[in-house]
């Protein structure tokens, strides 16, 4: 299986190394924070989370708990493609 995550996304913020990070393959910049603390700052429990962020800077959504509520959230945006 191929994912290509869509170049659309804004920041992906990672708690994982770099290779890992490199390998999920994201089209966007990406922050990397072992020490999660923008997640805390979100009010995530844990990863893999994710909020979208609107234009102006403002959560626009919950914050979405593990790989199938994100990436079924993104595929409904058609922000991800799975091969």
């Amino acid at each position: 299986m191929t994912r290509r995550v869509s170049d659309r996304l804004d920041r992906v913020i990672s708690s994982g190394d770099e290779q890992r990070t490199r390998a999920e393959n994201f089209g966007s910049p990406v922050l990397l924070d072992p020490e999660f603390s923008v997640g805390q700052v979100f009010g995530a429990a844990g990863t893999p989370s994710a909020v979208m962020v609107d234009p102006d800077g403002r959560v626009a959504s919950e914050v979405m708990v593990g790989a199938d509520a994100i990436l079924g959230r993104l595929r409904r945006l058609h922000l991800v493609h799975v091969r």
